[in-house]
């Protein structure tokens, strides 16, 4: 899939397709049957869901029909005592770098065979928004989830992912995609002279190159591999 203009100034886009128009999008063309929701609250995404099997999960009760009431580590490890395998996962849970990843490795262990797993918040349009941990101030909050979108897409140039530019970023890891070449990202030499980033809180350290938030703003469409809605629409028709 090719990215949106890399040379345009980034503008973000205010549109009407929303993270579970994608998950059900990939669902109805991949004909998948089971579903996994990370971090459901009050159940508005896991509701329009439309998958014959769906399970959820939240350390939090707010929605009476969850299926795993624990944190999502320990839910990955009774779905792994159990052998249990999804089609498709979707990450929303804590929106702090270094669990989102987590949550991406579990969900690889526990994805079935063409598999697709789908995040949320993958593209913060400013550094408050990227802010951890959690500031009841911020009206649109985003954590650090890129981060981890980051991390992953850097250790896995193999694997297919790209973030769809709709609804805060809604990134998509497909291990399995056949006979698509994923975007080849390249860090510049001495990013940052320093670990520390006060704007958001720390910098990605990526084999000794850092990635702090003004680099990540002004280079998001390459490090994302940021598409839009219609050319996921038109890949997956």
């Amino acid at each position: 899939m090719k990215m949106i203009n890399e040379n345009d100034n980034y503008k973000y886009n205010y549109s009407k397709i929303k993270r579970y128009d994608i998950i059900n999008h990939i669902i109805e063309k991949k004909n998948y049957n089971s579903y996994l929701e990370i971090g459901t609250q009050h159940g508005v995404n896991f509701k329009k869901i439309n998958i014959k099997i769906k399970e959820c999960c939240d350390p939090i009760k707010l929605y009476k029909n969850l299926k795993y009431h624990m944190t999502s580590d320990e839910a990955f490890i009774k779905i792994k005592e159990n052998n249990k395998k999804y089609d498709i996962i979707f990450i929303d849970g804590l929106h702090w770098s270094e669990q989102v990843y987590k949550d991406i490795c579990n969900s690889l262990d526990c994805l079935n065979h063409n598999g697709c797993i789908v995040l949320h918040d993958c593209n913060p349009i400013t550094h408050i928004q990227a802010r951890y941990p959690y500031d009841d101030q911020i009206k649109e909050w985003n954590g650090d989830c890129y981060k981890a979108f980051l991390k992953f897409r850097f250790k896995n140039l193999n694997i297919y992912t790209s973030v769809i530019d709709t609804d805060w970023g809604v990134g998509i890891i497909m291990p399995n995609l056949k006979n698509m070449e994923n975007n080849n990202i390249i860090l510049q030499d001495n990013l940052v002279n320093t670990e520390k980033d006060d704007v958001v809180g720390g910098v990605l350290n990526i084999d000794n190159k850092y990635i702090n938030w003004d680099y990540f703003n002004e280079n998001r469409t390459n490090l994302l591999n940021l598409i839009s809605t219609d050319i996921f629409f038109n890949f997956f028709c």
